[in-house]
């Protein structure tokens, strides 16, 4: 059944009237594991959008610990890994790192393309309580202009992403706490700004006699 749906997905896909040949292999035999693998070598294939990126991230790591459970050393793991896609080895670690050290919310805001791939790379070396500052700071200015097209406060945007990624660009743990806190204390202004400009009475359109 599932060969058939895949074979009208084609077919819807293609938009015109075609002749769709289609086999399928039957195996019993296959474990979990090995049906986990050939999924993820399809997903590692993955490019664009952020729904791509998103599956290939996923993909890399759940192929790497499939391995890990079939007994492959994580060097190993990961030498299979750059075997099988078209990754470099500093996508696939930039990958396997963002999986290991993201929570969810983290990963929603590199979805979504508020945070990123710069600072991704930067958050990953931080703790885990700045990467929770950064969370919660961008979480409080997303809440701020909810509702509204990011095109409506594009500066503000633009804004509250360049602190956290200068928050970010010192090694030292103290330089980057510093620069956390004046971070939080410019995001806190740009959600007054955008409070105060919500607050304002709209123009009423002029009507027509």
């Amino acid at each position: 059944f599932e060969a058939e749906d895949a074979a009208e997905v084609v077919r819807n896909a293609a938009n015109t009237d075609i002749n769709t040949i289609f086999g399928a292999i039957i195996c019993e035999n296959l474990t979990d594991e090995v049906e986990l693998l050939m999924l993820d070598v399809a997903n590692l294939e993955t490019r664009g959008g952020i729904g791509g990126e998103r599956r290939l991230r996923i993909a890399t790591q759940r192929y790497k610990d499939t391995l890990v459970r079939l007994g492959y050393s994580e060097k190993q793991a990961i030498d299979q890994l750059i075997e099988v896609s078209d990754q470099g080895k500093s996508t696939i670690t930039f990958n396997l790192k963002i999986m290991e050290n993201f929570d969810e919310k983290l990963l929603a805001l590199l979805d979504d393309e508020t945070i990123s791939k710069r600072t991704a790379i930067k958050l990953v070396a931080v703790s885990e309580e700045q990467r929770e500052r950064v969370s919660a700071a961008l979480y409080a200015f997303k809440d701020a202009v909810a509702g509204e097209p990011k095109s409506v406060y594009s500066q503000e945007w633009k804004a509250a992403t360049r602190a956290i990624s200068v928050a970010l660009e010192p090694t030292s743990e103290d330089e980057i706490n510093n620069g956390l806190t004046n971070a939080e204390k410019e995001i806190d202004e740009l959600i007054k700004t955008i409070n105060n400009k919500k607050a304002e009475p709209k123009e009423e359109a002029p009507q027509a006699e």
